[in-house]
C-alpha cells in the first residue's frame, strides 16, 4: 500500500514547543551508568572490576560472539558498581557505573587526525570495531559488521538517511548541518571499506532551505541530494531507495538489501572519529523534547548519562509529563525509571503532555481494519499480536513478525488504543534473545 493512502488515518502530533538549531555540548555528569547491552548481538563480560581506576575511552567490556560491540568509559574515574541494573525503559542490563575522578584525555584538547587513506579496508574495519560503533537507532548493529556484508552482482550503493518524520525528533539532521565535512568524511571511509561508487544524501523536503549550506558541501564531494516526502515512514529503507536511486521493485529483495547501506549521520560521525581520531564512541547527540521542557534542544551528551540530567541540562521540566519516551513519539519506548541512562542507540528524550500523548485507555479492538490498512509491509498488526499472546510465537513468525518495521503506525492510528507495536516489538526483541 503506497503511504498517500493512509494519509488520512495518521494523527498529525502537535509540536507544543519547537526544538533549538544547532547543538551544545552538555555538562559532564558526576556518574555514567553504562550498559554492556547497547547493541544488537552476543553479551559482553565486564573489562572492570568495582575500585577500578578507568581512564576516559578505556574499555570496560568486551565479547568474543560475530557482533558483538566494545563498550568503553565515557568518563575517567573509579568503578563502583556493576551487576544488573534496571535500564530507561524497564529491562535488566549489565550495566557499569563510574563516578568521575582524575583528568580527561579528550575534553578540553584538540585531538590528533590520523590519516586513514593509506589504510587497508581490514585495518580500517579494526579501527571501527575498536571504537565501538554501533548504527545508531533501533538496529543497534556494530558497524563493522553491517560493512563486511557480502555484496552481490551490483555494484554496493550509500545512503545517508537525514530522515526524521516524527514529531520534534531532529538530532541526525542537526549533526549533520554542524558536522557536515566531518560527516561526509565518515562516508568516504564506508565508501572505502564497500567499494561503492555511489553515495545518496537524502533529506526531507522541509528541509531545502534549512540545509543549502549542506547540499552544497555534500555536492563538493560528488555526492547526490535526493528529498522524500514529509509524510511519516518516509524514513523506512525500501523508501529511502526508492527517493535515493529510483529503485522500487527487485524480485531478489535480499541482493538490494545486502547492495545498499543506510547510515545515519551520528553513525558516520562515529566512523569519522573512530578513523580519524581514534575516539571510540562514548557521546553522541540526542533531543530533548516535549510540550513539558522548558528549553527544547538537541545536546551532545555522554553515553551512560542519566534521562534525568539531561532534561535537566535543558532547564527541566515545566510540568509533569504524561510520558517521558526514549526515541520519537511513535517508535520510542517508554521511561520507567528517569534516573537509568541512555545509551549509543537513544536518539531522542521527549517529555510530552496528555495532549501530545493523544492520551486514551486502552479498549478492546472494534475490528476496524485501521492497523492493517496502516501497515507498510502489508501486515496484520491484530492478528500477530493475538497469536503473541496465546503463546503461538512460530505462528507469529510465519505470518510475518520478523517483517514489521517496527515504525509504530498500527498503535497510532488504533482508535482503541491497542499498545499493538508495543507488544510486537516485544515479541521480536524475544525472537532475537537480545535486548
Amino acid at each position: 500500500m503506497k503511504l498517500a493512502n493512509i494519509r488520512h488515518l495518521v494523527r498529525p502530533l502537535p509540536e507544543l514547543r519547537p526544538v533549538e538549531s544547532g547543538f551544545w555540548n552538555a555538562a559532564v555528569p558526576s556518574v555514567c551508568v553504562v550498559a554492556l547491552q547497547q547493541h544488537m548481538g552476543g553479551r559482553l563480560t565486564p573489562e572492570v572490576r568495582v575500585g577500578d581506576t578507568v581512564r576516559e575511552g578505556s574499555v570496560i567490556a568486551s565479547g568474543g560472539g560475530r557482533f558483538s560491540s566494545l563498550v568503553h568509559a565515557p568518563i575517567p574515574g573509579t568503578i563502583v558498581e556493576t551487576g544488573t541494573m534496571q535500564m530507561a525503559d524497564g529491562r535488566e542490563s549489565e550495566a557499569v557505573s563510574i563516578s568521575l575522578a582524575g583528568e580527561f584525555d579528550r575534553l578540553g584538547k584538540v585531538p590528533a587526525a590520523h590519516r586513514w587513506h593509506d589504510l587497508d579496508a581490514p585495518r580500517i574495519l579494526s579501527l571501527i570495531r575498536e571504537g565501538g560503533v554501533v548504527c545508531t537507532g533501533r538496529t543497534g548493529l556494530p558497524v563493522y559488521a553491517l560493512l563486511i556484508r557480502r555484496h552481490v552482482s551490483e555494484t554496493p550503493r550509500i545512503i545517508l538517511d537525514l530522515v526524521e518524520t516524527e514529531p520534534y525528533v531532529r538530532a541526525e539532521f542537526e549533526v549533520a548541518n554542524t558536522l557536515t565535512a566531518k560527516v561526509l568524511e565518515g562516508l568516504e571511509i564506508a565508501k572505502k571499506i564497500t567499494g561503492a561508487e555511489e553515495v545518496s544524501v537524502v533529506l526531507q523536503r522541509k528541509r531545502k532551505r534549512s540545509a543549502r549550506k549542506l547540499q552544497k558541501t555534500v555536492a563538493g564531494f560528488g555526492y547526490t541530494v535526493r528529498f522524500c516526502s514529509d509524510s511519516y515512514s518516509a524514513g523506512l529503507d525500501h523508501q529511502l531507495t526508492a527517493a535515493a536511486f529510483g529503485i522500487r521493485l527487485l524480485t531478489d529483495q535480499k541482493a538490494l538489501d545486502r547492495n545498499i547501506f543506510v547510515l545515519n549521520a551520528t553513525t558516520s560521525l562515529a566512523i569519522y572519529e573512530s578513523v580519524v581520531l581514534r575516539k571510540p564512541q562514548i557521546d553522541r547527540v540526542v533531543t530533548v523534547a516535549g510540550g513539558a521542557v522548558k528549553r527544547p534542544a538537541n545536546v551532545r551528551v555522554r553515553i551512560g548519562a542519566s534521562v534525568a540530567d539531561i532534561i535537566e541540562e535543558c532547564g527541566g521540566l515545566l510540568s509533569e509529563p504524561a510520558a517521558i519516551i526514549l526515541g520519537g513519539p511513535l517508535t520510542g519506548r517508554r521511561v520507567r525509571n528517569i534516573n537509568a541512562p541512555i545509551t549509543k542507540r537513544d536518539s531522542a528524550i521527549l517529555a510530552l503532555t496528555a495532549q501530545e500523548m493523544y492520551a486514551a485507555q486502552s479498549l478492546p479492538c472494534v475490528g476496524c481494519g485501521a492497523c492493517v490498512r496502516s501497515c507498510p509491509v502489508a501486515l496484520d498488526p491484530i492478528f500477530l499480536t493475538r497469536l503473541i499472546q496465546t503463546g503461538r510465537d512460530e505462528q507469529a513468525l510465519e505470518s510475518g513478525l520478523n517483517r514489521c518495521t517496527e515504525c509504530g503506525l498500527c498503535s497510532h492510528v488504533c482508535p482503541s488504543r491497542v499498545p499493538l507495536a508495543d507488544r510486537i516489538r516485544e515479541a521480536r526483541i524475544a525472537a532475537r534473545g537480545v535486548a
